[in-house]
C-alpha cells in the first residue's frame, strides 16, 4: 500500500496485442526479483509523490486563472476612466463597478449588471485606436467644461471618474431626478467597446474602490 504522501494513478496492464490477463512468450524474460508478475486482471500501479504533483500544479495553475502568460493583467497604475453604480439607500446586488479603462487599453469590466455586487468581472485589452475613440467621446462630451449634476445619496446612482494627467474630475448622474450631460455618452462608448479574448476574473472591494470616486479625494 503506498503512503499517504503519494497519488496514485492506474493503467491496464496486457500482453503484446492489449488482452488484458494473456501469457505469451518471450525471449527474454525480467527476473522474478527486478519485475513481478502480476496475474491476470491485475493493474499496475504508478506512484507520483505529492511534491511532484504540487510543484506541477503551482506553475500551471496561475496561468490558468490569468488566461494564459499572455493573457491581459490589470495594470500596477489608476485606471483613466471608471464608471461606478451606486443602489443608494435600496440596496441591491447591482451596485458595483460596472468598468475600469486604462491608457494602456486594459479594461476591466462587469460580466452582468444584475450581479454586480459578487465582483465577477472580465479581463480584456482594446487597441490604439479605440483608445483614441474613447478620448474623441470625452472631449466631445463636454465634461470638462461641466459640473456635476447635484447628488441625492438616498438614490441610486452612477459616478463617473475621468484622470487625466494632473486632472481628476468626477461627474454623476440620478436618472430621472438629475443627469450630467455627456456622462452618459462617454460610458455607453466605453461599454461598447469589444475586447479580444477577455478573461474572467473575481475582484474584492478593496480591488476597485481605490479606482473609483469613493476614494479620490477630488470627488469629495
Amino acid at each position: 500500500m503506498p503512503s499517504d504522501n503519494a497519488l496514485k494513478l492506474t493503467a491496464p496492464l496486457g500482453g503484446r496485442d492489449g488482452n488484458v490477463g494473456e501469457s505469451r512468450p518471450s525471449r527474454a524474460r525480467p527476473s522474478a526479483s527486478s519485475a513481478p508478475q502480476l496475474e491476470p486482471g491485475v493493474r499496475e500501479t504508478i506512484v507520483m509523490p505529492r511534491t511532484l504533483l504540487g510543484a506541477v500544479a503551482g506553475a500551471v495553475l496561475p496561468l490558468i486563472l490569468a488566461g494564459g502568460e499572455n493573457g491581459p493583467r490589470i495594470p500596477e497604475g489608476k485606471p483613466w476612466v471608471v464608471l461606478v453604480h451606486d443602489s443608494g439607500l435600496a440596496g441591491g446586488r447591482d451596485a458595483g463597478l460596472v468598468f475600469a479603462l486604462w491608457r494602456d487599453g486594459t479594461i476591466v469590466r462587469e460580466r452582468a449588471s444584475e450581479s454586480r455586487s459578487s465582483g465577477k468581472v472580465s479581463i480584456g485589452k482594446i487597441d490604439s485606436r479605440a483608445t483614441k475613440s474613447i478620448a474623441d467621446a470625452i472631449n466631445a462630451s463636454g465634461l470638462w467644461d461641466r459640473p456635476s449634476a447635484p447628488r441625492y445619496f438616498d438614490l441610486p446612482e452612477d459616478g463617473l471618474l475621468i484622470r487625466d494627467r494632473s486632472i481628476t474630475k468626477c461627474w454623476f448622474d440620478t436618472p430621472p431626478t438629475a443627469v450630467t450631460p455627456g456622462l452618459r455618452a462617454v460610458a455607453d462608448a466605453i461599454l461598447k467597446l469589444q475586447s479580444g479574448d477577455p478573461v474572467p476574473r473575481t475582484v474584492v472591494d478593496d480591488d476597485w474602490l481605490p479606482w473609483s470616486h469613493y476614494r479620490e479625494a477630488a470627488c469629495h
